[in-house]
């Protein structure tokens, strides 16, 4: 892929009426794979998790990276440790979540569509 980009929709609230906190947006680097643009993603919203949610919070991160899910849930020796590391060093409950392309998140579906308007954009 050329000139991807990852991006984080940060919610909170009831699941049928979320509030956007905030919305992350990267540059991808010029030759890249989704895989490693889902991970950026994921990367920063770890990031934004331990510096700025509450220590008693409940987090879910939905994803629609299924190989990103299996590679932090497997231990595969050759998958990068640094993600289920940060993941692990969080002191929120942290759940993750893989759903085919945000099913039923209508409202996190047009952020993600706002995103992706942007990264082709970036790719320009």
């Amino acid at each position: 892929m050329r000139g991807g980009g990852a991006g984080a929709v940060i919610i909170h609230g009831p699941p049928d009426d979320p509030i956007v906190t905030e919305v992350i947006e990267v540059n991808g680097v010029a030759l890249t794979t989704s895989y490693e643009e889902e991970r950026e993603a994921m990367d920063r919203a770890v990031s934004w998790i331990e510096n700025h949610a509450d220590i008693s919070a409940k987090v879910l991160i939905v994803t629609d990276s299924q190989s990103l899910c299996k590679a932090i849930m497997e231990h595969n020796e050759s998958t990068d440790d640094t993600l289920r590391t940060a993941l692990g060093h969080c002191r929120q409950k942290i759940k993750l979540q893989w759903i085919p392309s945000h099913t039923e998140m209508k409202r996190m579906d047009a952020q993600m569509d706002t995103l992706k308007q942007k990264q082709s954009s970036w790719a320009e």
